[in-house]
């Protein structure tokens, strides 16, 4: 009976340390515990926020998985999901978008809508979260142009930019978002972007695309100059 106790003993410790070894700071029980260099690319993050209201209250302490608005991979700790989307009441965040974002390399999922970051730029690095699947700036009071750095975001499937000051000159970055799926223009003045239509002609699997109040000139032709397989919904209202 000794011997198989500490048989027994023995195989727990190696399971426990080959956790450790295929699944970086795992708890073993399907947790996830914090990886420290994202927890601080957290803070500096957050640091740059205006949040008077104290949204952000929780982000403090070690665990980051547990802040609001954050969530990790169950097994590797990794933050796959920043959601910070506004959800009513007087709980804005502002501030600056602090590149220390890009430390969360594995970051599939980035929600900021309805929050008031007026008057600021899209930050062009946004264009460098290589994982992102899912990215919603809208209603935010944004300015300037559609950063075309947001071409590189290859995975992205749902972009929506509504509800800024946004203008974009040129169309030839969308072309590269090849999983797109759903993207949302609403009020993004297109009026100095050529070729529009042709651009998101290229998208195999857009099944919703939003262009109202774009400024944008639509031809008579338009059913004959595009072909979306998928496409369900078309919003093209006040676009001229």
């Amino acid at each position: 009976m000794g011997v198989m106790k500490k048989h027994f003993q023995l195989a727990l410790l190696l399971f426990y340390l080959l956790c450790l070894q295929l699944a970086g700071f795992c708890n073993c029980v399907g947790g996830s515990i914090c990886r420290e260099v994202e927890r601080k690319a957290l803070v500096d993050f957050k640091n740059g926020l205006e949040d008077p209201n104290g949204r952000l209250s929780s982000w403090i302490g070690l665990e980051c998985c547990s802040w609001t608005g954050v969530h990790c991979h169950n097994y590797t700790g990794h933050v796959i999901r920043l959601d910070l989307r506004h959800n009513g009441g007087i709980r804005y965040l502002g501030g600056e978008i602090r590149p220390s974002l890009l430390v969360l390399n594995h970051l599939r999922y980035l929600d900021l809508s309805d929050n008031l970051f007026k008057n600021i730029r899209i930050p062009t690095f946004l264009g460098s979260l290589a994982s992102l699947q899912y990215l919603n700036l809208s209603l935010n009071g944004f300015i300037g142009r559609v950063p075309h750095q947001l071409g590189n975001l290859s995975r992205l499937q749902y972009l929506d930019l509504s509800g800024n000051y946004l203008h974009m000159v040129g169309s030839h970055w969308l072309t590269n978002l090849s999983s797109l799926q759903c993207l949302n223009l609403t009020g993004v003045n297109l009026s100095e972007t050529k070729n529009v239509f042709k651009s998101l002609n290229t998208f195999p699997l857009i099944s919703e695309i939003k262009l109202s109040r774009c400024a944008l000139h639509v031809p008579l032709s338009l059913g004959a100059e595009i072909n979306f397989t998928n496409l369900r919904f078309l919003v093209l209202g006040h676009s001229g």
